[in-house]
């Protein structure tokens, strides 16, 4: 247990950041302003509510924001998946 609480931890840190960062674009990008939504945090996974004609750009958008949380050596990558529920996603093409 000592060792994982500090990657927990940290991740958790992590998610939190991508959750203000993704959060402040949306409310900031007069595209996706309405049209997006946050529903749910799991583990290391953040699930969105999308109109289906704001996806692309909401793709394009929170995927570089998320992928940029940490700076340096180390790089998270960021895999979208769209789908009409959750048990139905499959990776955007």
């Amino acid at each position: 247990m000592a060792m994982n609480m500090p990657i927990q931890g940290s991740e958790a840190d992590i998610m939190k950041l991508a959750m203000i960062r993704t959060n402040r674009e949306i409310t900031d990008d007069s595209e996706l302003n309405g049209k997006i939504a946050m529903v749910l945090q799991i583990h290391d996974e953040l699930l969105f509510e999308v109109e289906k004609e704001a996806l692309g750009h909401a793709s394009k958008t929170l995927k570089p924001i998320m992928e940029s949380i940490i700076s340096g050596k180390i790089f998270l990558p960021v895999d979208v998946k769209s789908g009409p529920n959750w048990a139905s996603l499959k990776p955007l093409p």
